[in-house]
């Protein structure tokens, strides 16, 4: 028998709210019981080749099909996976990782075979001995944020940490502040609703350090512009490997106005407070999806600053961002997401920036530029000294 503990030597044990799912061959034994990790079932058909259930949290649901498993492997084999999705289809890359490994290897088009309609993919690896991880995007566990939340309090010491609400999970909800010297007008920025959108919390956390960096146009935006910056909204759905919802099977981002789960009401309500002697003026949402594109108002829509989002992108364009952006303006009042609750109460920018699911070479320095861009933008149009 594989010894379990070895298994879980490099990776962070799931919390106590977990059930896990595993099955074992004598060569390879599977689970999904660490931080992130989630597969519906699992079935050996021989010592090397298995069946895996991928399923959502609950539905109805916007099917994003995370899967994480971890896999250790007692003798160097061929081993299959396949992945039965039992709703949903298949949408993203699978990427494997030794454990300890920084960067996961994206597997190649012949190792991922996908049936028609994508209820099927079939994956075929080639492994060592050793532990690894199997999963749909990279590990971006809770973990690894408070690393980021470090990072960034390296970057600007002179940041403010706030807890402004609890999940349903009683974990944390963290924000961070970086409070202006002159003026008092704030910029907002908000991540990972959804817990497989990953390509979006890289993009925020690059955004981010970049906006806390020492350049003196970070320095002389921090000092016109407070900041508030919630990277991780949903902490239980990360822990747990969800596709989208939090733990009462609710969508966080289309609950802004109801304010009926933890996450939104707590964080709402220190925003909310926040900003009785101060002024928003922008609001921007990390989010990923299958192309890269900044969901925006018409430009018909009255707003504080006319125009912004198009002149951002024409910015970042002339600064030769690596990525392609495209703009989607529209405005639906009765969708209760951040775009729509931010616009419709302060009538400011509000943007969903969205991170194609395969974004990967280019997508950090397409966020350094497009934080730079919103910085020199937003001096531009408001700075007066």
């Amino acid at each position: 028998m594989i010894r379990r503990a070895g298994l879980m030597a490099g990776l962070l044990l799931a919390s106590q709210w977990s059930w896990a799912t595993e099955c074992e061959s004598g060569k390879v034994h599977i689970t999904d019981d660490f931080a992130g990790g989630n597969i519906a079932s699992c079935a050996v058909k021989s010592e090397y080749d298995f069946v895996v259930g991928v399923a959502p949290e609950n539905t109805p649901i916007n099917p994003s099909p995370w899967y994480a498993m971890a896999l250790s492997v007692a003798e160097p084999g061929k081993v299959t996976i396949s992945l039965e999705y039992q709703f949903g289809k298949h949408r993203y890359i699978p990427k494997v990782s030794k454990i300890g490994d920084v960067k996961p290897v994206y597997l190649q088009a012949e190792q991922v075979v996908v049936n028609e309609d994508g209820s099927q993919a079939v994956i075929h690896l080639s492994l060592e001995q050793g532990e690894y991880t199997l999963s749909a995007q990279p590990l971006v566990t809770n973990e690894v944020y408070q690393s980021w939340r470090n990072q960034l309090q390296q970057s600007n010491p002179g940041l403010i940490p706030h807890v402004v609400a609890h999940s349903v999970e009683n974990r944390p909800i963290r924000l961070l502040e970086s409070r202006a010297t002159e003026g008092k007008q704030v910029v907002l920025l908000l991540g990972r609703a959804h817990p497989p959108e990953v390509t979006g919390a890289f993009a925020m956390q690059s955004f981010l350090l970049r906006l806390n960096g020492a350049t003196a146009l970070a320095k002389r935006f921090r000092e016109r512009f407070s900041l508030l910056m919630l990277p991780n909204l949903n902490p239980d759905g990360v822990e747990h490997g969800y596709w989208r919802h939090n733990m009462n099977g609710v969508d966080l981002n289309r609950d802004w106005g109801p304010f009926t789960q933890p996450e939104t009401r707590g964080s709402h309500a220190f925003i909310h407070n926040y900003l009785k002697d101060k002024q928003l003026v922008a609001m921007l949402d990390f989010h990923s999806t299958q192309r890269n594109v900044l969901y925006v108002q018409k430009q018909d829509q009255p707003s504080l600053l006319p125009e912004f989002a198009e002149q951002w992108l024409q910015a970042m364009q002339h600064a030769n961002i690596p990525l392609d952006l495209v703009l989607a303006p529209g405005h639906n009042p009765t969708s209760p997401t951040s775009k729509t609750w931010f616009y419709s109460q302060y009538q400011v920018p509000a943007i969903t920036y969205e991170m194609a699911d395969t974004a990967a070479e280019g997508l950090h320095e397409t966020a350094e530029i497009a934080a730079d861009t919103f910085m020199q933008q937003l001096l531009s149009r408001l700075d007066k000294s």
